[in-house]
């Protein structure tokens, strides 16, 4: 009976020891396959950082729609996208890993340039496979970047930085040199410029922190402080004409103008999905976006709508921001940053080619129903209906 009782312990001993070696094991991998599945998502992640531009050629933007399917983005932790098949799938790369792309412009499919974080400015001649550095002798962040023809062109940055080019940026040489705050006692002088924005080749406004707004009516040459009324930071302008414009930025601020920034109108965004209270947070960017419906000509308000895109933020507006709705109701866009926004046509009023398309916004509108959203996450999102419906593109090469 002692012999039995003790094989008995015995068996149920090797037993127990079995399980725990196999429970052990199992519990170790399982650990292990967990944090290498963490490892990947991390991983999975880290390859699609927030995306902070969206543009497509300027050579594309008179061309017939069929040939408009290069476009480009870039982003966080020197992330570049391009798609050749009207981003059915885009092609990732990384230019420089240790900066944050800001804004992007292509002057043609091949010639393109790139700003971002420490000075960072960045030239092609291939499409994007291979890029070289302008030294600007500056550390700052450049903020945005625009041509207003095939030569002149700016870039603007914080410590109230502007750079002008007019060889199509060859070469660049810094504005405002030599002014300080004590030169004229003008405080915008020091503050960081977010934004700048053109009617035509003379007439344009940079908007910054502290509520700056200044316009140039000289191609830049000279730039005067217009009064807005407020001190919150502005991230962004869009501009109709010489005459109308939309400024927007911290804490849901947005004022618009009707003669050239003399007088500005603060406009809450109340939405009508959400009821009476006004939005309060913060926007990235306003855009006007030839969405509109009929046949208004290119000259009406009725013909654009106005996009604003910001920290879960993704509304538009078809007279000027009276009125506000979701820009979609499909949940692909809810709860997102959205940064930029690209109309096919060219989101930038001033670039649709009015002396070739003077016609109604239908006849533009015909010819462009393609535009792209990009923000948080590296979400990109693609309308091909006029902006009636918008899809979440995640086909990545």
């Amino acid at each position: 009976m002692v012999i039995k009782k003790w094989m008995y312990m015995a068996v149920l001993g090797i037993v127990t020891l079995v399980f725990f070696i196999f429970g052990y094991y199992y519990l170790e991998q399982t650990f292990i396959a967990r944090e290498e599945l963490l490892k990947k998502k991390v991983k999975y992640r880290g390859l699609f950082h927030g995306l902070f531009s969206v543009t497509m050629p300027d050579s594309l933007i008179t061309a017939d729609e069929l040939q408009r399917k290069v476009f480009y983005a870039v982003g966080e932790k020197g992330t570049f996208l391009k798609t050749e098949n009207a981003g059915d799938t885009w092609n990732v790369s990384t230019i420089l890993p240790d900066e944050n792309l800001i804004a992007v412009r292509f002057k043609t499919e091949n010639e393109g340039s790139i700003i971002g974080t420490n000075g960072t400015l960045l030239n092609t001649t291939d499409g994007g496979k291979t890029w070289k550095k302008y030294d600007l002798k500056t550390d700052r962040t450049l903020c945005k970047m625009i041509f207003i023809n095939n030569d002149k062109g700016f870039v603007i940055g914080e410590e109230s930085l502007l750079f002008c080019t007019e060889d199509g940026g060859k070469t660049w040489k810094k504005g405002l040199e030599g002014i300080t705050e004590e030169t004229y006692g003008d405080p915008w002088m020091l503050e960081i410029f977010n934004d700048i924005m053109f009617a035509n080749e003379s007439v344009g406004w940079i908007v910054g922190e502290g509520g700056i707004i200044i316009k140039t009516e000289d191609g830049g040459k000279t730039w005067n402080e217009q009064k807005l009324g407020s001190t919150a930071g502005l991230n962004t302008i869009a501009v109709l004409d010489q005459d109308r414009a939309l400024v927007a930025g911290e804490q849901g601020e947005l004022y618009r103008t009707f003669d050239g920034g003399k007088t500005w109108e603060r406009k809450e965004i109340k939405v009508f999905e959400l009821g009476d209270e006004p939005v309060k947070k913060a926007i990235y960017k306003v855009a006007l976006l030839p969405f509109g419906e009929g046949g208004p000509p290119l000259s009406d308000v009725r013909a654009w709508h106005v996009y604003i895109l910001g920290d879960n933020v993704g509304f538009n507006s078809y007279d000027f921001g009276d009125s506000w709705r979701t820009i979609s109701k499909d949940s692909v866009l809810a709860n997102y940053w959205l940064y930029d926004v690209l109309h096919a046509g060219g989101s930038l009023a001033y670039l649709i080619p009015k002396d070739k398309y003077s016609g109604t916004i239908e006849e533009l509108r015909g010819r462009c129903p393609l535009a792209f959203m990009v923000g948080i996450e590296g979400k990109v999102f693609r309308t091909k209906d006029k902006g009636l419906l918008w899809e979440s593109m995640s086909r990545f090469l």
